[in-house]
């Protein structure tokens, strides 16, 4: 006792008066051998070596600090610098995945953990599993949840070419925002891309319930009667909107050109 006394007392004194941390190193490494308590040793010899920057060393030091230690947040924050190490300091962004993943098996909502785990999965281009951690961080931010869903929707269209998978995020997002103009236009451009013309279609009939605006209508109108008249092959239903365009329009002579000769070729006269 009187040994690990001395070896304290002296390291202590190497670091803080003296300044002399890099002596202070060989005698903290003692004091861990004498110590009754490794669990108690660890921590300063662990802050030493943050101040040296001896990043590799100072791995092994916070490894075994989590695992010896009973403190649930304890081991929680050493993961999260291990973590940070291999990211930041050692360029092992494997290593640092999964010891932000351990602390995502300790608790699944950890918001530090997700966040890391993001801009290294956006930094490494790990897109499927960074659809993955995305949806744990829309899960635990319902504020965010539209814009991490439209991320996600976006990196599955872009990088994954997922089309049925960005799609449905985009529908997911509007059965609670029905109105949100910029997702709209994002599924509208996503159906017409992939040529998904029932899918189009359908949505422009919802969008239609849903608008005010006697433009926007009218316009959405005309999008579905060209659609049906020249992509789906179904005269009545582009007649019935193009119908409903003159209900707005009475005397729009495009529009009942365009009728005369679809009652025309659908012979009807």
């Amino acid at each position: 006792a009187d040994n690990v006394e001395i070896v304290e007392n002296l390291a202590s004194t190497l670091w803080f008066a003296l300044e002399r941390p890099d002596d202070a190193l060989e005698w903290y490494e003692k004091l861990l051998e004498l110590a009754e308590s490794r669990l108690e040793a660890l921590e300063p010899l662990a802050n030493l070596l943050q101040e040296l920057e001896r990043w590799q060393r100072l791995t092994e030091i916070l490894v075994e600090i989590a695992e010896l230690t009973p403190d649930f947040l304890q081991q929680r924050q050493k993961y999260l610098e291990l973590g940070q190490i291999w990211s930041k300091q050692l360029d092992d962004d494997e290593k640092a995945v999964g010891y932000f993943n351990e602390v995502l098996n300790m608790d699944s909502s950890d918001e530090d953990a997700i966040n890391a785990l993001v801009e290294l999965y956006g930094r490494t281009e790990s897109w499927s599993d960074l659809v993955e951690v995305l949806s744990l961080r829309a899960q635990l931010n319902p504020q965010g949840e539209t814009e991490t869903r439209l991320l996600r929707a976006q990196i599955l269209s872009d990088r994954l070419d997922d089309v049925e998978g960005a799609a449905q995020e985009y529908e997911d997002i509007l059965n609670y925002e029905p109105e949100n103009g910029l997702i709209l236009e994002e599924l509208k451009k996503l159906y017409t891309e992939n040529e998904k013309w029932e899918n189009l279609a359908d949505l422009l009939e919802r969008n239609l319930n849903l608008l005010r605006d006697p433009d926007l209508q009218r316009e959405n109108l005309e999008s579905l009667a060209v659609l049906n008249q020249t992509v789906l092959n179904n005269s009545r239903l582009a007649s019935d909107y193009y119908n409903r365009i003159l209900d707005l329009e009475p005397d729009n002579v495009d529009i009942i050109q365009v009728l005369e000769d679809l009652y025309q070729s659908d012979g009807k006269h």
